[in-house]
């Protein structure tokens, strides 16, 4: 069954039309900009660790939005609260790594250390449960 074409679909499209359009223009925006940013060609290895976490930031950001985005057109912006807390906590990590520019470089590998911690301490939690094996795949591709 075909959801998009849905009369609750097309009510909400109806009216909601003016926020959509002004989202859409948003969407347009970000991919622009990064379509912009990607013919540069420039090495992410010659940018400053707060610049490429700020960059993955930022595309994490334009994905998240892009799915809420998608939802909401669909009539299911209800679901959308997991998203939205994630973009909260992305926007937050953002604000701590660039708070200060001088400490802004040791702030963002401060904060991936932090991450691989978490990610490592999942890893040996997924070891010991045998129907986590999926992780195992993970790790053998990460290099």
């Amino acid at each position: 069954m075909d959801y998009a074409g849905s009369e609750i679909t097309q009510k909400i499209r109806e009216y909601y039309n003016e926020p959509f359009d002004a989202a859409e223009d948003a969407r347009f925006l970000a991919f622009d900009f990064l379509k912009n940013f990607n013919d540069k060609h420039i090495k992410l290895i010659d940018c400053p660790p707060h610049k490429r976490i700020f960059l993955f930031f930022l595309t994490r950001i334009i994905k998240t939005y892009s799915a809420i985005f998608c939802l909401c057109r669909q009539g299911y912006g209800q679901d959308t609260s997991p998203l939205l807390r994630s973009s909260l906590e992305t926007l937050i990590s953002a604000k701590y790594i660039l708070y200060d520019l001088k400490s802004a470089d040791k702030n963002a590998v401060r904060f991936v250390e932090y991450k691989w911690v978490i990610f490592r301490r999942h890893l040996s939690e997924s070891e010991r449960d045998p129907a986590a094996k999926e992780s195992d795949d993970f790790v053998e591709n990460r290099d």
